[in-house]
């Protein structure tokens, strides 16, 4: 993380405050679909092909909102195929979009699923981490990440148990990080969404989200 001063950036984005800019690195963990759009050697079919989250960090490094990327998944021997996705759905489609990045674990090893502690020991307090992996690795990894003092987003379903949540939350307010969860969905499909939003009113009362 670091500070960029420019009297002439004007936005409502909540980074700038009197021309200073806070400018974070950000370490994405999970290398699948929603980050990368690459899949089984090939992009996905789905809508998200080009990927989703890499392209938001790649976009906001382009604004200089973002410093260095760094992508940690379990499969090193992916990351030159989705080097050449990128590159085919990305930067030769989007003009001067940079699509560099650091990996996580090297592109030689076929398997390392703690290669995000790595990559985690990169940043500083105030980074950004996204953790789009499986369900169940959700909290564990979360938790490294605030207790390093970096900020998370995290896939559905945030953690998996009330405890888990009450956890988080007790680190992320010691450490001075926020995580949240992030989802994309289409509530009138959603059935009980007047229970839904009861449980989550009651869990924020109890001190489950911050």
């Amino acid at each position: 993380m670091k500070l960029r001063y420019d009297a002439g950036y004007n936005s409502v984005n909540s980074s700038s405050i009197g021309g200073i800019i806070l400018v974070v690195n950000v370490l994405m963990i999970g290398s699948g679909e929603y980050t990368t759009g690459y899949v089984h050697g090939s992009a996905t079919d789905s809508d998200k092909g080009a990927g989703v989250v890499a392209l938001s960090m790649f976009d906001l490094r382009n604004q200089k909102l973002v410093d260095d990327i760094l992508i940690a998944g379990t499969n090193g021997t992916k990351f030159p195929g989705i080097r050449a996705h990128f590159q085919r759905r990305i930067a030769g489609i989007y003009r001067d979009l940079n699509c560099q990045f650091a990996s996580f674990p090297s592109d030689a090893t076929q398997r390392d699923p703690l290669a995000y502690r790595a990559a985690l020991d990169r940043l500083s307090p105030g980074d950004v981490v996204t953790v789009f992996t499986p369900d169940d690795t959700h909290f564990s990894i979360a938790l490294e990440a605030v207790e390093h003092g970096c900020h998370v987003l995290i896939a559905k379903p945030l953690v998996k148990t009330l405890q888990e949540h009450f956890d988080l939350a007790a680190a992320a307010t010691r450490k001075g990080a926020r995580y949240s969860k992030g989802h994309r969905s289409n509530s009138r499909r959603l059935t009980g969404v007047p229970m839904f939003r009861f449980r989550s009113r009651w869990l924020r009362q109890q001190g489950a989200f911050v």
